[in-house]
């Protein structure tokens, strides 16, 4: 037997020979942090998620708003094509379906008729 180790072996030192590798490093990053700290950090999470959802809920109320104004507005553009509608009945536009021109536009009370 050959006291050489295999080359692809990891080679460890004496002093590093009984502890996981990478052990030391982690200590390193390892920091302990007062409770004040962790409290003062908890808090400030907790006023950035508060904030996000007061912001959400305007967001929320404001497409709900503008909903209604759109609801609103649609009403007021069918009553207004009602009374228009009433006002000028001669001038509505109708199509009608042709055999050969695929579809003639024609006002109703001219032309009763159209043989295209």
């Amino acid at each position: 037997m050959s006291s050489i180790p295999h080359p692809n072996r990891m080679q460890t030192r004496a002093s590093n020979a009984k502890v996981r590798p990478g052990m030391k490093a982690v200590e390193a990053l390892r920091v302990h942090r007062a409770k004040d700290v962790i409290q003062k950090e908890k808090d400030e999470k907790k006023a950035k998620q508060d904030a996000n959802e007061a912001n959400k809920l305007a967001r929320e109320a404001q497409k709900e708003q503008g909903r209604k104004y759109l609801l609103q507005l649609e009403a007021e553009v069918a009553t207004e094509a009602d009374e228009n509608k009433l006002k000028y009945p001669r001038q509505q536009i109708q199509v009608k379906p042709s055999k050969r021109a695929g579809y003639v536009f024609c006002l109703d009370k001219y032309f009763t008729d159209i043989n295209v």
